[in-house]
């Protein structure tokens, strides 16, 4: 044993002999908690860092993202209708939730920046309205007749200013592309029925689009046709029968 470590055995055992029971039982617990807690650390530093990747609405949409997720061969824990991943994985996760056409939490190793605690609402609401918006499309989507559909839409807070009510009027589109043949009307009053459902947007805000002839259609408080969609639907009835 090299000669300083000798001389420091030897000058321990020398401190260690002149403490008393309570002295020497102090120094192992103190010595003791030191170990534990720094095996704490050690283990605790070891274990995987899981960040959310989504927040489905609903039991379908939370299985359709699950789904995806673990097709990508990411690993994923459940809390409530959230899926989280470890941090390591996340990016893979968001792929394949693009690729799935479902919307992911924003980067986990983004902060809220300066805005603080406003900022990080508007976030969540953003997410939320996206993740409407792609339920709205795939509602869409089912329809007979279409091909596939693009949704977009908006729901500002109320104002307590009856002069800002046109402002802050709630609305949304819905794009339509159909299969040959496919009348665009009644298709039409589906989709905005669907669509009002899943952004929950009355139907009189909101409008179909034919992606193709670019028609325009939309209905008044009382589910009438307010668009000219009533003659559309006229002429498509005529060509059909011609």
């Amino acid at each position: 044993m090299p000669t300083f470590l000798s001389e420091l055995v030897s000058q321990l055992r020398g401190i260690w002999s002149r403490l008393d029971g309570g002295q020497r039982m102090t120094i192992v617990a103190v010595a003791l908690a030191a170990v534990v807690g720094l095996g704490g650390i050690v283990w605790f530093a070891g274990q995987p860092d899981y960040v959310t990747v989504h927040t489905a609405v609903d039991s379908a949409e939370f299985t359709e993202a699950s789904q995806a997720v673990t097709s990508a061969g990411v690993g994923v824990k459940t809390d409530g209708m959230s899926i989280l991943v470890e941090r390591s994985q996340a990016s893979q996760a968001y792929a394949a939730l693009m690729s799935a056409g479902v919307t992911g939490e924003s980067d986990p190793d983004r902060g809220l920046g300066d805005s603080g605690l406003a900022s990080g609402r508007l976030e969540t609401e953003d997410r939320l309205r996206v993740q409407y918006n792609l339920r709205a499309k795939k509602q869409v989507e089912r329809l007979d007749g279409v091909l596939s559909a693009y949704v977009t839409s908006h729901k500002p807070k109320r104002s307590v200013y009856s002069s800002l009510d046109e402002e802050t009027r709630p609305g949304a589109s819905v794009t339509i592309k159909l299969r040959p043949g496919t009348a665009f009307a009644p298709v039409a009053r589906n989709a905005i029925a669907a669509v009002s459902t899943a952004v929950g947007i009355p139907a009189k805000y909101i409008t179909a689009i034919n992606a193709k002839t670019k028609e325009m259609f939309t209905l008044d408080e009382n589910g009438r046709d307010v668009s000219g969609g009533g003659f559309i639907e006229q002429q498509e009835e005529r060509s059909r029968d011609l």
